[in-house]
């Protein structure tokens, strides 16, 4: 068997067992690996090949993974206990800040004692992100389940509901800086363009919410266009496609490529360089890259190398992190059900099989978490995203002149205006027709889908194969 060959199922094992010990499947582990070894070693004294052994040997490796998401998961409870005894009074730098329209303002502390709280303030409150705070109040984990969980794969693990405030001190370092650059780049696009565009220019360049309306934002759900400012890479994965395909219009691919990742390299920056956001530009990358290689090992293998070292950083993000398992269910779907739908029905327009191959990667996650797919959303994503390179392109001139002179951001805004307001009015149009499906979700029924779409990338494989 190629080396190449043995990285992806010795990798896909290690994550299969981390998949299985976040559901708590233990005695699956047990079954699948000796289940595994008998197999490998039946097929093995039956066929005389040496790719046998080496499923033989990799079994084991389902253990690892589950040995190790278990270990982490012990190592954050440790570190829970410590933090959350620490007492009423308790200190720590802000590492991230989260602002709504409401009442509070939600900020994640990185406590001197060790591990990460989230607490919620005053919507009055300002902190930035750099903040050194002393606070009086209680910390509290967690009750144990779904929402210990998300918070577990954010490594947060206490949560302090309104503390009292005894000190702040002004931070400082690379991610004050690019909290405040942030900051300067939403105030620009509110100051030259008009709220709803402005805020909508905000989450798409920075996934910044903070301006949207209540019916703007209820317009999106309904549309199926919220990713499009939620930081994840399902939005960069069809931002970037489309990015790459108009740069590659009137430059040469190798210029058109470069352009494109230095877009997503200006991305992470001016969204403040946060994990999800670094995830997510990762994935983007990978779906560039991809693309561009149009070769299968490549792919496969960057695809469970990206997966397997942001799984060793956090295991948690497998199963409990939505916006992760959108982002790998999306760029399979690029990379794999793409070409199966140009070979299809769908080789007009490249734009449109995009966006049409991830959101069918992503149904049944849609489905598991949210409860319901919006029928609209492949027209309305496909209306919104023949212009979204474009509007990116005057968004980030618009961010860097902002720095320069709110004169010539101005005019930046005027050139990036009628796109937005195209999409915009796009979104509100289809959100208005409030078409929405409840989906009930099954694992079974989720693996007969993923079944059908697995048979058919198999069968356009063939079918090139036959060609050759």
């Amino acid at each position: 068997m190629p080396a190449y060959n043995v990285l992806f199922f010795g990798i896909a094992f290690f994550i299969f067992g981390i998949f299985l010990a976040s559901i708590h499947a233990g005695w699956v582990i047990l079954a699948v690996i000796i289940f595994s070894a008998i197999t490998s070693a039946a097929l093995f004294f039956w066929r005389r090949e040496k790719k046998y052994l080496v499923f033989l040997f990799l079994s084991p490796v389902v253990f690892g993974g589950a040995f190790y998401a278990e270990a982490f998961d012990m190592n954050l409870r440790t570190t829970a206990a410590v933090a959350c005894g620490a007492g009423s009074t308790f200190g720590g730098k802000v590492v991230d800040v989260e602002t709504s329209d409401y009442s509070s303002t939600k900020a994640v502390i990185d406590l001197d004692c060790g591990g990460k709280i989230l607490i919620t303030l005053r919507r009055y409150v300002s902190v930035s992100v750099g903040d050194v705070l002393t606070l009086k109040g209680t910390v509290e984990r967690p009750p144990s389940g779904g929402y210990a969980d998300y918070l577990a794969k954010e490594k947060i693990i206490g949560t302090s509901n309104f503390p009292e405030i005894v000190s702040v001190s002004a931070g400082g370092g690379l991610r004050h800086f690019l909290f405040g650059v942030r900051e300067e780049v939403v105030d620009t696009f509110k100051r030259t363009l008009p709220e709803k565009e402005g805020a909508f220019m905000s989450g798409l360049l920075l996934g910044y919410r903070g301006g949207f309306s209540e019916d703007f934002a209820a317009a999106m759900q309904s549309s199926g266009t919220t990713h499009l400012v939620a930081l994840s890479g399902y939005n960069i994965s069809l931002v970037v496609i489309g990015a790459m395909a108009a740069f590659s219009l009137f430059l040469p691919r190798v210029w058109a490529f470069g352009i494109t990742s230095f877009a997503i390299f200006l991305f992470v920056v001016m969204t403040g360089a946060e994990a999800s956001v670094v995830r997510a530009a990762i994935m983007g990358f990978l779906v560039l890259f991809a693309t561009e290689s149009g070769r299968f090992f490549d792919s496969r293998n960057v695809i469970v190398l990206a997966a397997f070292f942001m799984l060793i950083a956090n295991p948690k993000l497998l199963v409990f992190d939505v916006g992760f398992e959108l982002s790998f269910a999306a760029f399979l779907g690029i990379v794999y059900l793409k070409p199966s739908f140009n070979e299809s029905f769908m080789n007009w327009k490249d734009n449109l099989s995009s966006t049409f191959a991830a959101q069918a990667a992503v149904l049944p996650i849609i489905a598991a978490h949210f409860g319901s797919i919006s029928p609209v959303s492949l027209v309305s994503n496909v209306l919104v995203l023949i212009f979204i390179p474009a509007t990116m392109a005057f968004g980030f001139a618009e961010a860097l002149l902002g720095f320069v002179s709110r004169t010539a951001a101005l005019g930046a805004a005027f050139l990036a205006f009628p796109f937005l307001k195209f999409e915009t009015a796009t979104i509100e149009f289809f959100g208005g027709l409030h078409a929405t499906v409840q989906l009930p979700f099954s694992s079974w029924l989720t693996a007969a889908y993923y079944g059908c779409l697995i048979a058919l990338i198999v069968w356009r494989k063939k079918r090139v194969a036959q060609r050759n």
